[in-house]
């Protein structure tokens, strides 16, 4: 008769659990709650450097923000930037953009916010030897060079 008693009760226990469990998401006031509603928004290009421009913007990793120097020139009908990494006291060119024009290799096209689509152009820079630098920042400079291929992959 015990064992049956206690039995009873660790399955009126466990199914008390169980609904326990399946009601977690129910507030105070009885409305289901969804934990995410209550998880502010991360921003789409928060992880990224946006350089914007009269034709659109260029997104790039933000892991090279300290590193970076970023140039902008208009011309007629065109932007060039200018992408340059800082180390120490060397400003070294990676590459340029060029949005509209035809200078350079075609790497995709970029909508600017009327619709207007433009081609972009890359010149990639040579980066001469540097003898006064680290092997870490010759890697580092070589590492930003080639994130040129993640602007190019998020050309809108």
């Amino acid at each position: 008769m015990k064992k049956r008693t206690i039995l009873m009760l660790l399955s009126v226990l466990v199914a008390a659990f169980f609904i326990a469990g399946c009601a977690s998401d129910v507030g105070e006031t009885g409305e289901h709650t969804d934990p995410d509603v209550n998880t502010p928004p991360i921003p789409a290009h928060a992880e990224e450097i946006v350089v914007e421009t009269a034709y659109g913007d260029l997104f790039f990793p933000k892991q090279w923000e300290e590193f970076l120097q970023v140039d902008q020139t208009d011309g007629d009908n065109t932007v060039e930037v200018t992408f340059s990494a800082k180390i120490q006291e060397n400003v070294i060119p990676l590459f340029s953009v060029l949005v509209g024009g035809d200078t350079g290799d075609v790497a995709g096209a970029l909508t600017a916010d009327d619709g207007t689509q433009r081609n972009v152009y890359v010149k990639i820079a040579e980066i001469p030897e540097n003898n006064a630098l680290s092997q870490i920042e010759q890697q580092r400079i070589y590492a930003m060079q080639e994130d040129l291929n993640y602007l190019i992959d998020n050309l809108k």
